[in-house]
């Protein structure tokens, strides 16, 4: 079963007891949330969407959503709820229950009472995750998606008890396209060869999506900047630019897929287009916010994989302010491949920025490789054009980064969210600290 951070808010913050019971107690709930959940579907009877990935399940998800809504009755799984417990709770309407059996109680008498109740819902947008494999094959028993995105194959979770490698990666999220039927569709990137390879596995519609002229749906004459993103979007005879207010050339796929998805229930390129002009990612994931002394903070706070940072790092160095500034937290599970890939992000950022901070004991390879590579030993202190910090707090290092930063400064934020939190450094240096409830990920009760 997945079992990522919001997971463990969901079960393990359940009332311990003896570990048999508390088990027991952690089944017994899952299984009737389960049961539950699947009555509902057969009384709502929702058409499906069920996205998977390593990268961009979440903004492709929202983008999904926020391209259907414009037409029909949508539901989605809020925040992270893509786990065995996240998706029976979207389902029925639920929040977690967190550390009460009271609560969790009275979630299984409101589901029971879900199905009393009338709701209109023509869609189902469901992100579902994978921490290891199997996890998928079970989310598969709880739903069947009329249409199955997947995004990415790439490097995360990769840790002691989790995917040995980048094929079993894949073989688990292949899992959300066998025996669909063949009126259902497939919806894959083409420009990730792991993902295009699971056409093969599949006997429903396909459509594919990318910058490879042999895509279905294909983007080009990319541009983006702090502004947002522009391209063009061609599909068969038709063309449509496209603008939208994310940053950076990796959002195109986050929006092509939800792209694909309108395609295939009766979207224009052009309507897809209008929507999409008004669409800002979640909470943490790229989003621009303003800092203190006018200064620019890119809060990417969420997560991070070795991907998504490269991604990250090539947006920031393409962009023209006065001094660019990285906070770069550790990548969680990546087990043995750990430091490869911390030293290699090290690398990379030594020759975009003049100021490096890194939070988290294994984002000190970062600040080591950066000043190798700036060809000065890592030390706390001025090397030649470079600057690096690092720090186990992220609050310590806010307070830090908050006295160095200077007027026109572009920060970039990126790190993996446990035992990180690098939101906790932006809200210490971001203009307006009384919207980090509105602004910031993990703002909620069960985080602060």
């Amino acid at each position: 079963m997945p079992y990522n951070q919001t997971n463990r808010i969901i079960i393990e913050s359940m009332p311990e007891g003896k570990n048999s019971l508390h088990d027991l107690i952690k089944k017994t709930v899952l299984l009737i949330l389960i049961w539950l959940a699947r009555q509902k579907l057969k009384q709502t009877r929702p058409f499906i969407i069920g996205i998977t990935g390593s990268i961009g399940k979440t903004t492709t998800k929202e983008a999904v959503f926020h391209l259907l809504q414009t037409k029909f009755k949508v539901k989605k799984n809020e925040g992270s709820y893509n786990t065995d417990f996240g998706l029976p709770l979207t389902v029925l309407n639920q929040k977690s229950g967190l550390n009460s059996m009271q609560k969790w109680f009275k979630i299984l008498l409101k589901g029971l009472g879900q199905l009393f109740q009338k709701e209109v819902c023509q869609y189902l947008v469901l992100e579902m995750g994978a921490d290891k494999p199997g996890d998928i094959t079970f989310l598969r028993k709880i739903v069947t998606p009329q249409i199955a995105v997947v995004t990415t194959v790439a490097p995360v979770h990769l840790a002691e008890g989790q995917f040995k490698n980048l094929e079993e990666i894949a073989e688990e999220k292949s899992q959300l396209l066998l025996n669909l039927s063949t009126e259902s569709w497939t919806i894959l990137n083409h420009d990730d060869p792991r993902v295009l390879k699971m056409s093969l596995k599949t006997k429903t519609k396909l459509l594919t999506y990318g910058t490879s002229l042999q895509a279905n749906l294909i983007a080009s004459q990319i541009q983006t900047d702090l502004n947002g993103l522009t391209f063009t979007v061609s599909h068969k005879n038709e063309q449509q630019v496209f603008q939208s207010p994310l940053l950076g050339k990796h959002q195109i796929y986050t929006l092509l897929p939800a792209i694909a998805v309108g395609i295939t229930q009766g979207f224009s390129l052009a309507e897809a287009a209008l929507s999409f002009r008004k669409f800002t990612g979640p909470r943490g994931r790229f989003n621009l916010i303003s800092g203190i002394k006018n200064s620019k903070i890119i809060d990417s706070s969420y997560n991070a994989s070795p991907l998504a940072m490269r991604g990250a790092l090539e947006f920031l160095a393409a962009q023209n302010v006065p001094r660019k500034i990285a906070v770069l937290g550790s990548l969680n599970e990546l087990g043995i491949t750990a430091e490869q890939h911390h030293r290699a992000i090290g690398q990379q950022v030594a020759s975009i920025v003049t100021l490096l901070v890194t939070v988290g004991k294994q984002a000190y390879w970062i600040a080591e490789s950066a000043q190798t590579h700036n060809s000065q030993p890592a030390h706390h202190l001025v090397r030649g054009r470079l600057i690096t910090h690092h720090f186990l707090d992220p609050e310590e290092a806010g307070h830090w980064l908050k006295d160095k930063l200077k007027t026109g400064d572009l920060i970039l934020v990126k790190g993996s969210q446990n035992n990180i939190r690098l939101e906790k450094l932006i809200k210490i240096i971001m203009a307006e600290p009384e919207k980090a409830t509105e602004l910031l990920v993990r703002q909620g009760g069960e985080w602060i």
